[in-house]
């Protein structure tokens, strides 16, 4: 019945499991030296008021050394940054392209199942690995934090590393949707770090851009009656065409913090831009595979 899909959850194991188990192992790492760093966290805070740390950081580098949660949030999340933009660029292009580089797609395809349900098999494989990411970080954090005899707030971390997990979902289904493109690896590897680089380094830059231009307010009127007003900066604007601008720990973390109806008002929005970025990607790419014509 899910052939595809256990064939893929056995071959991808170790790629599957290496990435949450290395974010991992910076907990102990991070308990170790925490009453070193607690100890010298004025001076790290003061650190990061430079305009290029923010701008590496987002908005992880604000006030993040002043609590276990904080720390913990800022490297644990920097890293799995960085680890999203490897796993999203390799491992969905290459639970495509690696049976069209070895010429066993056409094998493959013969199976009695539809294309569609072959390719959401496929992918499958990709999302169930980064489940590991909530349950691998999630319960291992709340060990170390009993440990450490810390506090931590449940609810923020579960709901970052939520978002962490919809963020793989939506820039793996776009550089899946890549590979349904391109199917040889080399193009569509490029493809696929094209969007998620360029989106990585957009966010990045608008938010720099953002903190250094004014926002310029103006009003739409009808008959001189105001509907409404708009704030527009053209550095948020850049940063909000990247999924990485989105359901980020840091702000989850001061959402959770205020009232039920300011993190409703927020992180709903961003679940829908993100899940809805995801969901047209894939099934925009299941329409293509399962449409076109397999010439390569």
């Amino acid at each position: 019945m899910v052939t595809t899909y256990l064939k893929g959850i056995k071959k991808n194991w170790l790629i599957g499991v290496i990435p949450p188990a290395f974010v991992v192992l910076f907990i102990p790492i991070i308990a170790a030296i925490w009453p070193e760093l607690e100890a010298q966290a004025d001076a790290f805070a003061a650190i990061l008021e430079n305009e290029i740390y923010k701008v590496m950081l987002g908005d992880l580098a604000e006030g993040m050394f002043t609590s276990w949660q904080g720390i913990i949030i800022m490297y644990i999340f920097v890293w799995i940054d960085f680890i999203m933009i490897f796993i999203t660029i390799f491992m969905p292009v290459r639970l495509l392209s690696s049976e069209v580089d070895k010429r066993t797609l056409d094998v493959t395809l013969s199976y009695p199942i539809p294309r569609w349900r072959y390719l959401l098999e496929k992918y499958s494989v990709y999302v169930t690995y980064q489940i590991l990411y909530p349950i691998l970080v999630g319960s291992i954090l709340i060990v170390f934090t009993e440990f450490m005899g810390e506090e931590i707030d449940p609810g923020a971390v579960f709901l970052a590393l939520s978002g962490v997990t919809l963020k793989f979902f939506a820039l793996g289904s776009l550089t899946f949707l890549c590979a349904v493109i391109f199917l040889k690896t080399n193009r569509a590897m490029a493809a696929a770090a094209g969007v998620v680089l360029g989106s990585y380094i957009g966010e990045r830059i608008g938010m720099l851009v953002a903190s250094a231009v004014e926002t310029t307010t103006f009003d739409i009127k009808i008959f001189d009656l105001q509907i409404i007003q708009c704030h527009f900066n053209i550095g948020e604007f850049v940063a909000s065409l990247s999924i990485f601008h989105y359901l980020t720990a840091g702000n989850i973390q001061r959402w959770v913090t205020g009232t039920w109806e300011a993190l409703f008002n927020n992180l709903v929005p961003e679940l829908i831009i993100v899940v809805g970025t995801g969901l047209a990607a894939l099934v925009l790419a299941l329409y293509i595979f399962e449409n076109r014509e397999l010439a390569y």
